[in-house]
């Protein structure tokens, strides 16, 4: 389901998979969606120093499967889970794992046309 907000919706996509959507906002802007993977990494970091860059690494692409695979067996994910998801992917894109291309879509809300 895409959930769109008065700017529009950002979507998550992996291995060609649509995953989740979520509402773009004034507010909730893709910077902002952005910040939480960073937030992410460094709160990390900063609670559990033995839990290298490595191990987040490894630890978000597991999550992201796990979730790939509940979404191609069509089995129900809850809404934590799909924040969870935000920040991972958002967090490996920062890595530099996965490429904004690939796994963000970006849609913009539609305007209306003009009749004169």
């Amino acid at each position: 389901m895409i959930r769109e907000g008065e700017e529009g919706s950002i979507n998550i996509f992996y291995k060609d998979v649509f995953l989740a959507s979520f509402p773009l906002t004034k507010l909730r802007t893709p910077e902002a969606y952005i910040s939480l993977g960073s937030r992410l990494i460094l709160d990390t970091m900063r609670e559990k120093p033995e839990f290298t860059v490595k191990k987040q690494i490894y630890t978000y692409l597991y999550f992201i499967n796990l979730m790939y695979k509940r979404k191609l067996n069509n089995k129900c994910i809850w809404r934590s889970n799909y924040e969870l998801l935000m920040n991972c992917v958002m967090a490996l894109i920062k890595l530099e794992i996965l490429n904004v291309d690939d796994n963000i879509l970006l849609m913009p809300k539609k305007r209306p046309k003009r009749l004169f």
